[in-house]
């Protein structure tokens, strides 16, 4: 038993520091200042919509209220195979702004995921049209973007050295407790993201808020260079990490808001899909999310072996202590104090559905969203 107290010790204390040093680094990212404007640079938005019929008119309607200049930025539309009314949704709304562009893609290159071969037909698209901007920046049909979104984005590509930039997503806040859990997880897991890109390591970002220089794109070889990926937007951040271009974060107030997940099946896929993300990173990179598993699967293994009485409750109330202190210490590095007291729930709940997601992407190989299926 002394040797499962000293790992516990060891995760416990690792656990709070690792987190202690991203929450430093996130606010000490938060004090540089951005710049209220970049020269107004030439902007292309790339939307991705499957089956987002509902949704969209009221994404296009946020994009619509933009406050940089009309005539320096177009937004382009690739409708992904859908089967609803995503297609006159995106026609109506073309024809009723020249600024947008309207594709449809009937048909899944299998050497790419779905997503990433409908983000790179828009982008040839626009690059063939001869009216691809400076700047691309990506969102998904089911986000609502801030009026200042394109100004925010682009004032955090002043420097030219930076050849992307990272936006934050939220969830909208409501009484289910489930949207709640999923608010507070994506600031954990956004708040590691970030933290990691202002310590100059970059691991990912999420591809709803999302910006790349378009000679950025073209020096990695674009979303067709990454071969095949259901985590286009992990990908991408490894693969420009990789490169002399730095990445940055954008501002809060470029902040998006998404849609909760409808149901726990949509999450648990959600999830299965980001997990596969994780075998874009390099070798010292997955010590991160893997370290975190550890802690929270030791959480788990400690708990029951109290349960049965063969260890001291003592030794995961340890371990559960500093799960709570190190996860509220994130979730609030981003002035989101008022939600660190769900760090108990958050990771009882991450105790619960991680293992079942690990169990899944090993031995399932494939996953299904919107209507496919994909393998991982």
């Amino acid at each position: 038993m002394l040797a499962i107290s000293i790992i516990a010790f060891v995760l416990a204390l690792g656990y709070v520091v690792s987190a202690g040093i991203l929450a430093g680094a996130l606010r000490g990212n938060r004090r540089v200042r951005v710049p209220d404007s970049a020269a107004n640079a030439s902007v292309t938005v790339v939307i991705a919509a499957r089956d987002e019929e509902e949704a969209l008119s009221v994404c296009l309607e946020s994009l619509s209220r933009q406050d940089y200049p009309p005539d320096a930025w177009n937004l382009v539309v690739v409708d992904d195979r859908s089967q609803d009314g995503t297609g006159q949704v995106v026609r109506r709304a073309r024809d009723e702004n020249d600024r947008i562009h309207a594709l449809r893609v009937d048909e899944c290159d299998p050497a790419y995921g779905g997503k990433q071969n409908a983000l790179a037909a828009g982008i040839e698209h626009m690059a063939g049209m001869g009216i691809l901007g400076d700047i691309i920046l990506f969102t998904d049909a089911d986000c609502v973007v801030p009026s200042s979104w394109i100004a925010d984005m682009v004032a955090a590509f002043s420097s030219p050295r930076v050849g992307m930039v990272a936006g934050w997503t939220t969830i909208p806040t409501t009484r289910s407790i489930s949207s709640l859990l999923e608010k507070c997880e994506l600031a954990y897991l956004l708040s590691v993201a970030f933290g990691m890109i202002a310590l100059g390591r970059p691991v990912s970002a999420i591809g709803n808020n999302l910006g790349i220089r378009r000679k950025t794109y073209e020096d990695v070889g674009g979303y067709r260079n990454l071969g095949y990926t259901i985590t286009e937007d992990c990908a991408l951040v490894q693969r420009v990490a990789a490169t002399p271009w730095s990445i940055t974060t954008a501002r809060d107030t470029a902040a998006v808001l998404t849609r909760p997940c409808s149901s726990i099946g949509d999450f648990v896929r959600q999830r299965i899909r980001w997990a596969a993300g994780v075998r874009h990173l390099q070798v010292g990179q997955m010590l991160l999310p893997a370290f975190a598993f550890v802690h929270r699967s030791w959480i788990a293994l400690t708990s029951a072996m109290a349960w049965c009485g063969v260890l001291d409750w003592r030794i995961p109330a340890m371990v559960w202590c500093s799960s709570f202190l190190a996860d509220a210490a994130l979730i609030g590095a981003r002035k989101n104090w008022k939600w660190a007291p769900m760090s108990p729930l958050l990771t009882l709940w991450q105790v619960i559905y991680q293992p079942v997601v690990a169990i899944m992407v090993l031995l399932s190989g494939r996953t299904r969203w919107r209507g496919s299926r994909y393998r991982l």
